[in-house]
């Protein structure tokens, strides 16, 4: 018992501390002397293991894994408390879970990048075609035909539609940016 690396105490029946380790001392920042006679403090869940918080001197809690199993202490009825500190695995596990949340906002970004890779693509054929269609008309058609302008329009606009897929494409990862003056 005064080896363990689990803080170690044995309540009597009227909730009063009969022997703490040193491990439990380190615990509860207090000496055996100052332990043992005094209240626990804590409800006593038999055969369950539990969590509680044990309160520093400045004031910062440390979260415990608590087990209590029935015992005899002094031919008397008692409860041995084995008290396990689990700051490190409390602070592994919300590293784990910040991790985690880190994973499934790259995985949402990831996945926005193809939609918006695929909806590019698509739109960019869509535009093609009206650009295309639109060129072939200005092209069949007198140069003083009034319906060049509209047909003129319609091509710059769907130029211009490209561009902005182009874009698309590069922010989904598709394609590369090229730059120029």
């Amino acid at each position: 018992l005064q080896s363990s690396s689990d803080g170690i105490l044995v309540v009597g029946n009227d909730g009063l501390i009969r022997f703490s380790n040193p491990a439990a001392e380190q615990l509860f920042q207090r000496t055996s002397e100052e332990l043992i006679g005094s209240p626990f403090g804590f409800p006593i869940p038999v055969n369950r293991t539990t969590e509680i918080e044990i309160m520093s001197e400045s004031g910062r809690p440390t979260p415990v894994e608590m087990r209590v199993v029935p015992i005899e202490w002094d031919e008397e009825p008692a409860f041995l408390a084995s008290l396990r500190d689990v700051t490190e695995q409390r602070r592994a596990e919300d590293e784990r879970r910040r991790h985690e949340i880190e994973r499934q906002y790259s995985q949402k970004l990831e996945s926005l990048g193809v939609l918006a890779g695929g909806i590019a693509h698509d739109f960019n054929n869509l535009l093609m075609t009206i650009v295309a269609r639109s060129g072939l008309a200005l092209r069949a058609l007198p140069p003083d035909a009034p319906a060049r302008k509209h047909l003129d329009f319609i091509e710059k606009a769907g130029l211009r539609g490209g561009e902005l897929a182009n874009q698309m494409l590069a922010f989904a990862g598709q394609t590369r940016l090229d730059f120029q003056v």
